[in-house]
Protein backbone atom coordinates (compact mmCIF):
# COMPACT_ATOMS: atom_id res chain seq x y z
CA UNK A 1 0.00 0.00 0.00
CA UNK A 2 1.85 2.97 -1.60
CA UNK A 3 1.19 6.38 0.29
CA UNK A 4 -1.16 8.59 -1.75
CA UNK A 5 -0.90 11.95 -1.05
CA UNK A 6 -4.71 12.70 -3.12
CA UNK A 7 -5.84 11.31 0.28
CA UNK A 8 -5.42 14.35 2.54
CA UNK A 9 -7.85 16.65 2.70
CA UNK A 10 -6.97 19.78 0.76
CA UNK A 11 -9.07 22.39 3.21
CA UNK A 12 -7.71 20.70 6.13
CA UNK A 13 -4.59 22.44 7.87
CA UNK A 14 -3.38 20.56 10.85
CA UNK A 15 -1.38 22.23 13.05
CA UNK A 16 0.41 19.26 15.27
CA UNK A 17 0.46 14.99 14.10
CA UNK A 18 -0.21 12.24 16.60
CA UNK A 19 2.63 9.47 15.65
CA UNK A 20 1.50 5.68 15.54
CA UNK A 21 3.90 3.28 15.22
CA UNK A 22 3.51 0.49 17.34
CA UNK A 23 0.45 -1.97 15.47
CA UNK A 24 -0.23 -4.21 18.54
CA UNK A 25 -0.51 -0.86 20.54
CA UNK A 26 -1.66 2.04 18.09
CA UNK A 27 -5.38 1.48 19.09
CA UNK A 28 -4.75 1.65 22.71
CA UNK A 29 -2.71 5.06 22.19
CA UNK A 30 -4.84 6.58 20.07
CA UNK A 31 -8.03 5.37 22.88
CA UNK A 32 -6.15 6.63 25.58
CA UNK A 33 -5.17 10.22 23.44
CA UNK A 34 -8.62 11.13 21.34
CA UNK A 35 -10.98 12.33 23.02
CA UNK A 36 -8.36 14.55 24.39
CA UNK A 37 -7.00 15.88 21.16
CA UNK A 38 -10.60 16.43 19.76
CA UNK A 39 -11.31 18.70 22.62
CA UNK A 40 -8.30 20.99 22.23
CA UNK A 41 -10.45 22.22 18.90
CA UNK A 42 -6.93 22.36 16.72
CA UNK A 43 -7.18 20.89 13.29
CA UNK A 44 -4.66 17.52 13.70
CA UNK A 45 -4.16 14.91 11.23
CA UNK A 46 -2.61 10.92 12.49
CA UNK A 47 0.04 9.22 10.98
CA UNK A 48 -0.19 5.52 11.03
CA UNK A 49 3.05 3.59 10.09
CA UNK A 50 1.93 0.51 9.89
CA UNK A 51 -0.77 -0.90 7.54
CA UNK A 52 -2.90 -3.27 9.16
CA UNK A 53 -2.86 -0.57 11.79
CA UNK A 54 -4.14 2.14 8.99
CA UNK A 55 -6.50 0.13 8.10
CA UNK A 56 -8.36 -1.21 11.02
CA UNK A 57 -8.48 2.41 12.17
CA UNK A 58 -9.86 4.19 9.64
CA UNK A 59 -12.81 2.26 9.73
CA UNK A 60 -13.23 3.35 13.57
CA UNK A 61 -12.05 7.01 13.00
CA UNK A 62 -13.74 7.81 9.85
CA UNK A 63 -14.10 11.40 10.28
CA UNK A 64 -10.50 12.14 11.34
CA UNK A 65 -7.11 12.56 9.49
CA UNK A 66 -5.69 9.78 9.46
CA UNK A 67 -2.67 8.92 7.20
CA UNK A 68 0.11 6.04 5.85
CA UNK A 69 3.18 6.46 5.74
CA UNK A 70 5.45 3.00 5.92
CA UNK A 71 8.77 4.38 4.95
CA UNK A 72 10.86 8.13 5.41
CA UNK A 73 10.14 9.03 1.78
CA UNK A 74 6.21 8.58 2.61
CA UNK A 75 7.09 10.69 5.78
CA UNK A 76 9.22 13.55 4.61
CA UNK A 77 5.97 13.78 1.67
CA UNK A 78 3.42 14.10 4.58
CA UNK A 79 5.40 16.95 6.01
CA UNK A 80 5.20 18.65 2.75
CA UNK A 81 1.87 18.42 2.66
CA UNK A 82 0.66 19.51 5.52
CA UNK A 83 2.82 23.27 5.48
CA UNK A 84 0.94 24.46 8.80
CA UNK A 85 2.33 21.84 10.88
CA UNK A 86 4.23 23.15 13.77
CA UNK A 87 4.56 19.76 15.92
CA UNK A 88 4.30 15.83 16.73
CA UNK A 89 3.11 14.40 19.24
CA UNK A 90 4.72 10.66 20.29
CA UNK A 91 3.01 8.33 22.85
CA UNK A 92 5.56 5.76 22.35
CA UNK A 93 9.36 6.11 22.16
CA UNK A 94 10.66 4.09 19.07
CA UNK A 95 13.09 3.65 16.31
CA UNK A 96 10.38 4.97 13.63
CA UNK A 97 10.41 8.41 15.70
CA UNK A 98 13.64 8.78 14.27
CA UNK A 99 11.63 9.82 10.62
CA UNK A 100 10.27 12.89 12.05
CA UNK A 101 12.72 14.29 14.48
CA UNK A 102 15.01 14.90 11.35
CA UNK A 103 12.41 17.88 10.83
CA UNK A 104 13.70 20.68 13.42
CA UNK A 105 11.08 23.09 11.94
CA UNK A 106 8.83 21.00 14.23
CA UNK A 107 8.61 20.87 17.98
CA UNK A 108 8.51 16.85 19.10
CA UNK A 109 6.49 16.48 21.92
CA UNK A 110 6.46 12.96 23.85
CA UNK A 111 3.20 12.39 25.72
CA UNK A 112 3.17 8.89 26.43
CA UNK A 113 0.45 6.87 27.64
CA UNK A 114 -0.81 5.43 30.46
CA UNK A 115 2.42 2.94 31.14
CA UNK A 116 4.80 6.07 30.52
CA UNK A 117 5.46 6.34 34.10
CA UNK A 118 7.69 3.34 34.56
CA UNK A 119 10.95 4.29 35.56
CA UNK A 120 12.73 1.80 33.74
CA UNK A 121 11.65 3.20 30.53
CA UNK A 122 13.24 6.17 30.65
CA UNK A 123 16.11 6.25 28.91
CA UNK A 124 18.66 8.99 27.10
CA UNK A 125 16.82 8.79 24.06
CA UNK A 126 14.22 11.26 25.28
CA UNK A 127 16.78 13.91 24.70
CA UNK A 128 15.69 13.72 21.18
CA UNK A 129 12.40 15.57 22.28
CA UNK A 130 11.94 18.87 22.46
CA UNK A 131 9.37 18.28 25.58
CA UNK A 132 8.12 15.93 27.82
CA UNK A 133 4.69 15.66 29.07
CA UNK A 134 4.51 13.95 32.15
CA UNK A 135 1.43 12.93 34.91
CA UNK A 136 3.37 14.42 38.13
CA UNK A 137 6.41 16.46 39.67
CA UNK A 138 7.77 12.79 40.40
CA UNK A 139 8.06 12.31 36.86
CA UNK A 140 9.72 15.15 36.32
CA UNK A 141 12.02 13.73 39.46
CA UNK A 142 12.83 10.99 37.89
CA UNK A 143 13.82 12.20 34.28
CA UNK A 144 16.00 14.63 35.79
CA UNK A 145 17.22 11.84 38.20
CA UNK A 146 18.28 9.67 34.96
CA UNK A 147 18.48 11.87 32.32
CA UNK A 148 20.75 14.39 34.92
CA UNK A 149 21.39 17.75 32.07
CA UNK A 150 18.00 18.12 30.17
CA UNK A 151 20.38 20.42 28.03
CA UNK A 152 16.86 21.78 25.52
CA UNK A 153 14.80 19.90 26.94
CA UNK A 154 11.60 21.10 29.18
CA UNK A 155 9.12 18.86 31.59
CA UNK A 156 5.82 19.52 31.29
CA UNK A 157 3.03 18.27 34.02
CA UNK A 158 -0.12 17.83 32.17
CA UNK A 159 -1.42 14.68 34.20
CA UNK A 160 -3.05 12.22 32.83
CA UNK A 161 -5.56 12.46 30.31
CA UNK A 162 -8.11 9.68 32.16
CA UNK A 163 -8.34 11.28 34.76
CA UNK A 164 -11.33 13.51 33.31
CA UNK A 165 -12.83 9.91 32.96
CA UNK A 166 -12.38 9.00 36.76
CA UNK A 167 -13.96 12.50 37.95
CA UNK A 168 -16.93 12.06 35.11
CA UNK A 169 -17.66 8.48 36.47
CA UNK A 170 -17.42 9.50 40.13
CA UNK A 171 -19.12 12.70 40.49
CA UNK A 172 -22.24 11.46 42.34
CA UNK A 173 -19.63 10.23 45.24
CA UNK A 174 -17.70 13.25 45.14
CA UNK A 175 -18.98 16.02 47.86
CA UNK A 176 -16.60 17.77 49.85
CA UNK A 177 -14.16 15.29 49.47
CA UNK A 178 -11.20 15.37 47.41
CA UNK A 179 -10.63 12.81 45.19
CA UNK A 180 -6.53 11.72 44.65
CA UNK A 181 -5.63 8.98 42.14
CA UNK A 182 -1.70 8.50 42.40
CA UNK A 183 0.04 6.87 39.73
CA UNK A 184 2.09 3.94 40.20
CA UNK A 185 5.33 5.93 40.92
CA UNK A 186 4.05 8.03 42.63
CA UNK A 187 3.96 7.05 47.24
CA UNK A 188 1.17 8.40 49.01
CA UNK A 189 2.19 11.15 51.15
CA UNK A 190 5.34 12.22 49.35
Amino acid sequence: MAFDISKLKRFYKPKFMLHLVDEKLNKGHLQYWIDILDEVGIPYSILVRTEKSFKELSKIYSKHQLIFAQNPVDVEAIIKAQPYLKMVLYPLNAAKNIHLLRFNHLKHIFIGTKNSDQLSQINKSYRAYDEIWVSSQSMVDKYKETLGDLGHLQLKIVGKPQIKNIFLQNMHTITNNVLIYPSKTDSVGS
